[in-house]
């Protein structure tokens, strides 16, 4: 049975929910909110996961079963060796998109890392745990699920084509960085493709969300405490 596509727009509810649930709180607060990367992570986690919730019930109710979505296949040592290997080229890629992104005119100029992830310049450890178990290991794992697992074997099953249904989900995983800046809806689309590669190549989303993972992690967590390192303190 075919994926169907008719609920796509629901993977853009944890956008529009993140916006709309920051701003009510900031305009009730009447001011803007204190830690606003750990309330927006975790605003767009809690969005994007009851998104995920209800796309699934509906799938569900269509008949959609889990090996549709790729959710059946075991874990083993290769697809583990290959969400390794697509999160050191994820890494790798970081400041390739961020070169690209300063290239371009107007607000492209935006740096992806300093646009991504607006830390404090210390933060708190409970924070950083924080980020980490909902940007690091949560969000990923939901992501997935919705654009690998989902979007793309909708659109497999609508184009016919691998091409274009992998083309097409990284354009939309693209948009829903576009607050963040070029140079991030730069590297989500480059990471869209590496993703749908691995769950292409293994037919798993495991590969997938390890990869996702580990790339989170060194966006949110590695890279802030290295770049704060080497600007030492003050």
């Amino acid at each position: 049975m075919s994926v169907p596509l008719w609920p796509l727009p629901f993977v853009w509810l944890g956008v529009g929910g993140t916006y709309a649930s920051y701003a009510v709180m900031a305009r009730i607060a009447g001011r803007p909110l204190p830690g606003g990367f750990v309330v927006a992570i975790s605003l767009y986690t809690i969005w994007t996961l009851a998104a995920t919730m209800i796309l699934a019930l509906l799938l569900w109710r269509h008949g959609t079963t889990l090996a549709s979505l790729r959710l059946e296949e075991a874990l083993t040592a290769a697809r583990t060796g290959l969400g390794l290997c697509g999160a050191l080229l994820g890494i790798f890629l970081w400041p390739v998109a961020e070169r690209v992104a300063r290239s371009l005119p107007g607000p492209g100029g935006f740096r992806m890392q300093s646009s991504a992830r607006p830390h404090p310049a210390q933060p708190s450890a409970p924070d950083v745990i924080f980020v980490a178990v909902f940007g690091g290991l949560l969000l990923p794992a939901v992501e997935e699920l919705m654009f690998r697992g989902y979007v793309l074997r909708a659109l497999e099953d609508w184009f016919g084509s691998t091409t274009g249904s992998v083309l097409v989900t990284a354009i939309i995983f693209a948009s829903i960085h576009l607050a963040f800046g070029y140079g991030t809806m730069i590297y989500a689309f480059l990471m869209s493709l590496i993703l749908s590669g691995l769950v292409l190549l293994t037919n798993s989303l495991y590969s997938a969300v390890l990869t996702h993972s580990l790339v989170n992690l060194f966006g949110f967590v590695a890279a802030p405490a290295l770049s704060q390192r080497d600007r030492g303190p003050g």
